[in-house]
C-alpha cells in the first residue's frame, strides 16, 4: 500500500517535472533561428510529461523505499527528463545539463572497474549456445518464500551493492 501511494506521488512529481522541463526547454538555453523560443504546448509536452510520470512513478515500485537509492535515481531521472525536453525542443543537449552528470562516470572510473565490464546484452545473445535456461524475465522480481522456507535468507541486493562499493 505504501509503495503504491509513493508511486502515485512520484508519478505526479514526474508529470510536473516533465511539464516544467518542456516549458523550460522552450526558453532555455538560448535558441537559434531554426528553433525559435516560446513554442506552444504540443506533442513534445505530452511526451515529456508522460515520460516523467511513468519513469518517476515506477521508481518506488522497482527500487523499494530506500531513500538514498530513490534520491539518487530521482536525480538521475530528473536530468534525463530535462535532457529529453531540451533535445526534443532544440535537438541539442547543453553543457549545463550534461556536465553535472559527469561525476557519475568518474565514480565508476574510480571504482577500479573496467568500463568494458558494462556491456549491453540482447536476449538473443544471452541465450546463444545455452540450452535449458529459464526464460529471462522482463522485471526480475522473484518470490523468495520457497528458498527462505529451507532456512536460507538471501542478502538484500542493495545492501550487497553498498558493501561491494565500500570495499
Amino acid at each position: 500500500m505504501a509503495e503504491s501511494l509513493a508511486s502515485w506521488v512520484f508519478g505526479a512529481f514526474g508529470l510536473a517535472l516533465g511539464l516544467a522541463a518542456d516549458r523550460l526547454a522552450t526558453r532555455w538555453p538560448e535558441h537559434d533561428e531554426e528553433h525559435p523560443p516560446g513554442r506552444r504546448m504540443d506533442w513534445r509536452t505530452v511526451v515529456v510529461g508522460a515520460t516523467g510520470a511513468v519513469a518517476f512513478g515506477l521508481l518506488p515500485l522497482r527500487l523499494g523505499s530506500d531513500p538514498l537509492v530513490l534520491g539518487l535515481f530521482a536525480l538521475w531521472f530528473a536530468a534525463l527528463v530535462v535532457g529529453l525536453a531540451t533535445d526534443l525542443d532544440q535537438r541539442l543537449l547543453p553543457n549545463e545539463t550534461t556536465l553535472p552528470v559527469v561525476p557519475i562516470a568518474l565514480l565508476f572510473a574510480l571504482s577500479g572497474r573496467n568500463r568494458e565490464d558494462v556491456t549491453p546484452v540482447t536476449t538473443e545473445a544471452y541465450y546463444a549456445g545455452q540450452a535449458g535456461l529459464s526464460p529471462r524475465p522482463l522485471r526480475s522480481v522473484m518470490d523468495l518464500s520457497k528458498i527462505e522456507a529451507t532456512g536460507f535468507v538471501p542478502e538484500d541486493a542493495m545492501a550487497a551493492l553498498r558493501r561491494y562499493l565500500a570495499d
